[in-house]
């Protein structure tokens, strides 16, 4: 039994170290492509400018700098600014600690070679996202591939899927935890689908220290339990077994205040403090409302109406995909997604999708990728994998990827500015259509 322990975990780090050399592979060329190639730099409009900063060699390169660099790097350098009043991102304490290890562990290797310039934060950040990437890549193979072994065909599916969504696609030459997100999504459908392979009091434990990551784990964790709880036939008897995993969830959180409040130290939450996201709920409750921009929306149901707007936007910005997996849905096969986990996968999305709707604060298209935006590509994964002739794959996997490596950044006012590109994608779309009813024809 220990030798077959042994011989899953060596399968696993190799799975991983082949996906982390992927992921480094596919950010060269999104970089070549956005940096190099492409005649004008990219676009983020919002918080985010390219600039040519980095310097590395005596050689300067363009890379993006977001408005909030400063505060994540201070956290990434110094994990004294965990204390200090004025640090905007406390409560992300385990993304901090981890991008802090690996920018020690950097800072002193390198070191030894000489100065690296301004490089070594922006690296590590760097190479913490592409292991974000991996960890992500890597419970959806637990999801979906159920042999041992996966064959590199597979795996640079999967990966190009993954990396080309916009949140990895953009997000691994930053250093916001956004891309967290989809290991959050991914994660919560792995455990409504093995919960019952784990102690229930380990996975109380693990989501809850996951919090400190993002806030999505914890609301995962909540909704995995009522998953199950209505699933089972004795629902209040369950409820009071499980209501002591329900504390040692929350008990990390509710630890990490007392131990600023012990200590009077100050505790800092941008996300409530400047930009009022889900508090908002208990003013609108008493009528009150303080929060006022173009991206506010903090009255009931006005909240709901935003959200629902942006939504359609959302799927116009992933039009090809989203084209692709209604065709797949209802014109090829329907019963394609059955084997493939649809109601948990579903269930997840709706659980982001209701929660980000609370936020009272959309800007273009974020949250509703946080949410909708997987399932999209997630779905695409399934019809890409339910389809055995290799030739449909192929068409399907550039087409993606060719979509995505062409798209902008989703707070584009326009939403989507077409390039050659994006219209070789839509080609692929019309050729896959093609293609798909001349077998049917031929049949």
């Amino acid at each position: 039994m220990k030798f077959l322990q042994q011989r899953k975990v060596d399968i696993d780090k190799s799975i991983l170290s082949k996906i982390f050399l992927i992921g480094l592979i596919f950010s060269i060329i999104s970089y070549i492509y956005h940096f190099i190639i492409q005649d004008s730099l990219p676009e983020f409009f919002y918080c985010t400018e390219v600039l040519n900063k980095l310097k590395f060699l005596n050689t300067s390169f363009y890379y993006p700098e977001s408005c909030d660099q400063v505060q994540y790097y201070y956290g990434f350098t110094d994990l004294r600014a965990i204390y200090d009043g004025t640090f905007i991102y406390q409560e992300r304490f385990l993304f901090i600690l981890f991008v802090f290890i690996v920018n020690l562990f950097l800072n002193t290797v390198l070191s030894l070679f000489g100065d690296f310039g301004n490089i070594v934060t922006p690296l590590s950040t760097f190479l913490s996202q592409i292991f974000i990437f991996s960890m992500t890549c890597f419970y959806v193979i637990k999801i979906f591939i159920r042999e041992n072994n996966i064959k590199l065909y597979s795996l640079l599916i999967i990966c190009s899927v993954i990396f080309f969504n916009p949140m990895f696609k953009w997000g691994v030459f930053l250093p916001s935890h956004q891309t967290l997100t989809f290991l959050a999504y991914v994660v919560f459908v792995y455990f409504l689908i093995n919960q019952a392979k784990f102690e229930l009091k380990k996975i109380s434990i693990i989501f809850g220290l996951l919090i400190f990551l993002h806030k999505e784990f914890i609301i995962a964790y909540f909704f995995i339990e009522f998953f199950n709880l209505i699933k089972s036939k004795n629902f209040f008897v369950k409820i009071n077994e499980r209501l002591p995993n329900f504390f040692i969830a929350i008990t990390p959180y509710i630890s990490y205040k007392l131990f600023f409040r012990f200590f009077n130290l100050d505790g800092f939450n941008a996300n409530t403090e400047i930009y009022g996201q889900f508090i908002w709920l208990k003013d609108a409750i008493f009528g009150y409302n303080q929060y006022f921009s173009d991206w506010h929306c903090t009255t009931i149901p006005e909240n709901f109406l935003c959200y629902f707007s942006d939504t359609l936007n959302m799927l116009y910005y992933m039009i090809v995909p989203v084209v692709v997996v209604i065709f797949s849905l209802f014109f090829v096969n329907k019963t394609i997604f059955k084997n493939f986990y649809f109601l948990e996968l579903i269930y997840a999305a709706l659980v982001f999708s209701l929660f980000w709707s609370l936020i009272g604060w959309y800007p273009p298209l974020r949250f509703n990728l946080y949410a909708l935006g997987y399932l999209i590509s997630i779905l695409y994964l399934v019809f890409i994998f339910s389809n055995k002739d290799n030739i449909v794959k192929t068409i399907l996997t550039l087409n993606y990827i060719f979509f995505f490596l062409s798209l902008n950044h989703w707070n584009d006012p326009n939403i989507i500015t077409w390039n050659n590109l994006g219209y070789t994608s839509i080609a692929g779309v019309i050729i896959l259509f093609l293609y798909t009813l001349r077998k049917r024809i031929n049949k």
